[in-house]
């Protein structure tokens, strides 16, 4: 079990969904597919990149949390897919518009596991006292020049979203009980096909199809189930859970139906309902975003007892997964939240008001 290392604040930021329906009269997406993956709505946001919601999601966090921007030690950046900008970090952008003037700094790339990855990393540094308090953050987004969300993975949608946690050695709402991550570097080629490097555009069902002649769909699906249970098995035992079953909610990737109960559901034999299959379903995939993104929405339905138990559970290119173990507090997990653009300009006030202190 890890030390006492907690979850102080959480934050996301998405655009509102636009019904599937409207990308199925345009042509976009098939009937059949909408059919298989059960999403009502989809999170499209054509005039932001992923930082900038990055950005508003970290606000919102930091503000729950009630830390000044410059007691951040450590801002991390999960993400699926690319950035926006080659030879460039986004932890920075997150951290400058936050108004930080020192903290360590990375990117963390993953797949759709990066964020609960990052989570993990953040732990390492406060157990290991090289920070206090880290900020983890979480985003994606799929331009349409990219790649198509719609028809580039089949099963699933992605959507455009970010999630931020802020990670603490002070009690907050969420105590962090265990984390791992683990890998299985026999699926590499599963998102790797047989594409020459730097293929575009990407397509992750010809580079699934290419995968078949190196490893049987049979023995592909083997791995991958023996691969979940495992991390879930490590996971929980080092959080000190007997079983899946003493969990209230297990948060996984936001796929669509059909991946989410061959994938997850039986392989873990959970129901539904004590997932986020609602949520991702008015959503979309947000890539590495998703378990963050639905723990803040559990945190706030006011769901959640003390004592209660949660997993995340991520899965990402690699091929790896990423899971961690949380308690809710005393506090019954509520924070106070502050609109995107009224908790970024207070961020960035106190950062402003930490460094003219400074000089």
């Amino acid at each position: 079990m890890l030390p006492d290392i907690y979850i102080g604040g959480l934050g996301t930021c998405w655009p509102s969904p636009t019904p599937i329906a409207e990308a199925i009269a345009a042509g976009s997406y098939d009937q059949t597919e909408a059919d298989r993956t059960q999403y009502m709505s989809i999170c499209v946001d054509d005039k932001r990149a992923a930082p900038e919601l990055a950005a508003l999601a970290a606000a919102d966090a930091v503000a729950a949390a009630d830390v000044m921007p410059d007691g951040l030690d450590a801002v991390f950046y999960g993400h699926g897919h690319r950035l926006p900008l080659d030879f460039w970090n986004p932890a920075g952008y997150v951290a400058r518009e936050l108004g930080c003037t020192s903290s360590a700094l990375m990117a963390i790339t993953g797949g759709c596991a990066a964020g609960i990855g990052a989570i993990q990393v953040a732990c390492g540094y406060l157990a290991a006292g090289f920070a206090g308090t880290a900020l983890v953050t979480a985003a994606d987004c799929w331009p349409a020049g990219d790649l198509d969300r719609y028809r580039t993975n089949s099963g699933i949608v992605f959507a455009d979203g970010a999630a931020a946690a802020v990670i603490t050695r002070r009690p907050g709402p969420l105590q962090i009980l265990s984390a791992h991550s683990s890998g299985d570097p026999q699926l590499e080629a599963l998102h790797r096909g047989d594409d020459e490097w730097y293929t575009e555009p990407t397509d992750a069902n010809r580079r699934a199809r290419a995968f078949r002649s190196v490893m049987t769909p049979i023995s592909t699906k083997r791995h991958l189930v023996t691969g979940l249970r495992a991390v879930m098995s490590r996971v929980l035992r080092d959080g000190e859970v007997e079983s899946v079953n003493d969990v209230a909610a297990i948060l996984l990737p936001g796929v669509g139906a059909d991946l989410f109960s061959t994938n997850y559901l039986r392989p873990l034999g959970i129901d539904a309902g004590r997932t986020n299959f609602a949520l991702s379903r008015a959503t979309g995939h947000f890539g590495a975003a998703d378990q963050i993104a639905a723990l803040s929405a559990l945190v706030n339905s006011g769901r959640l007892t003390s004592g209660d138990l949660i997993v995340l559970v991520g899965e990402g290119t690699g091929f790896s997964w990423s899971a961690a173990v949380l308690q809710v507090a005393s506090s019954g997990g509520t924070q106070r939240r502050e609109s995107d653009t009224g908790s970024l300009r207070t961020a960035r006030a106190r950062g402003r008001a930490a460094a003219k202190a400074v000089t």
